[in-house]
């Protein structure tokens, strides 16, 4: 399990450039080595060992447009380098990183490996918690923006902590409402050695409590030290579609569905936690 760090946290909202063409995924060590030439880091490899995972699940993100993505969780941005070049390389796609506590080390780390970025104006670093971000951008979604294609969950403060119990998987739930149909969640963590004696506390078993949640709403694509899962469409029940139709008939307003899942909503929870 990753070690954790309680310094400020930093939303980090990135912009990206457009490219004119989709580009293809690097087929060797020495091109995938090419990615990370010049930066410095200064925290272990902790991301390499899971891109051909990443490779497999997520090919179709190349060049497309208005992708959007979310990830939690930042070390010194050997993952965001990875994913601003093979993913989020379309015209006006977006990833939005919030910093989990990491060390001002790491942090200073992370700047300079994107240094060119910040100069570009395509990262634009922004004080606020997981938790603001969470109900922040799911108010956002029910009033019109666009859901995030994928989200990963690298490193959430109440999900890979140790000091919290099965009540971290609340924040998993938010961010899954925060997903579109058809896009790729990602928990880091799922499948490592934890001695902690209260198997609540470990990240595997609040995954696996938030997976018995959203039963029938995914497909497990991989799981091994990461879990890897697409979301599925939300089927409305016959009985709620035929209320629909009856409230249609007469008149009577009926909620937007958006794309947020009203199964797992639990942002009053949240606030209260």
């Amino acid at each position: 399990m990753k070690t954790r760090f309680k310094i400020t946290t930093t939303l980090l909202l990135f912009g990206l450039s457009a490219i004119s063409a989709p580009q293809v995924f690097s087929s060797n060590a020495a091109e995938e080595a090419d990615v990370f030439a010049g930066k410095k880091f200064i925290w272990k490899d902790n991301f390499s060992k899971n891109i051909p995972q990443w490779k497999k699940h997520i090919p179709n993100f190349q060049g497309k447009p208005h992708m959007r993505g979310l990830q939690f969780g930042m070390v010194d941005g050997r993952s965001v380098i990875w994913a601003l070049k093979n993913y989020f390389n379309g015209p006006k796609s977006t990833l939005k990183v919030v910093n989990s506590g990491e060390r001002e080390d790491l942090f200073r780390s992370f700047k300079s490996n994107l240094s060119n970025e910040i100069a570009a104006g395509n990262i634009k670093p922004i004080c606020s918690s997981e938790r603001q971000v969470l109900l922040g951008d799911n108010l956002a979604i029910l009033n019109g923006m666009k859901p995030y294609d994928f989200i990963y969950l690298y490193s959430m403060d109440d999900l890979h902590d140790s000091t919290w119990t099965d009540t971290g998987v609340k924040p998993a739930l938010l961010a899954w409402d925060l997903l579109d149909e058809g896009g790729i969640f990602i928990v880091d963590d799922y499948n490592t050695e934890d001695n902690d004696e209260d198997v609540r506390r470990t990240t595997k078993y609040k995954i696996d409590k938030f997976l018995d949640i959203i039963t029938g709403r995914y497909e497990i694509l991989h799981k091994g030290e990461q879990i890897h899962i697409q979301k599925h469409p939300l089927k409305i029940p016959v009985e709620a579609d035929a209320s629909a139709s009856a409230s249609s008939a007469m008149n009577v307003p009926v909620a937007a569905s958006a794309s947020v899942s009203p199964a797992t909503t639990v942002s009053d929870e949240v606030i209260s936690a």
